[in-house]
């Protein structure tokens, strides 16, 4: 998750950060990884997430995910188990703009 993923959270949830979330280097722009229990993120509620609104970017984005390539300069990539993929509608440049624009005002705050 971003800083500023973990902050919205932590504010909205009143919970601490470490109650959810765990320290993560090397991987910019997420610096904190969601906890687990049982293998579902601590905000599953039954197969709901109870943090939709204000989930992190990394959640937005899924089953896309955006690697670093250069400065400031990311690749997107998939997660190949997701069920999901291939299924649904189709999305194009337009979307994957909007998921960059996205990440871009998330890490200038």
């Amino acid at each position: 998750m971003t800083r500023r993923d973990v902050e919205r959270i932590a504010t909205a949830t009143q919970h601490g950060q470490k109650e959810f979330s765990y320290a993560l280097e090397g991987h910019f722009p997420y610096e904190r990884r969601m906890r687990m229990i049982r293998g579902r993120c601590v905000f599953l509620k039954g197969s709901e997430c109870s943090v939709y609104r204000i989930r992190p970017l990394i959640c937005r984005f899924y089953p896309f995910s955006l690697i670093p390539f250069a400065e400031r300069e990311f690749r997107i990539t998939f997660d190949p188990a997701c069920s999901g993929i291939g299924k649904g509608i189709a999305r194009d440049e337009r979307f994957f703009a909007g998921l960059v624009g996205l990440a871009r005002r998330e890490l200038s705050r």
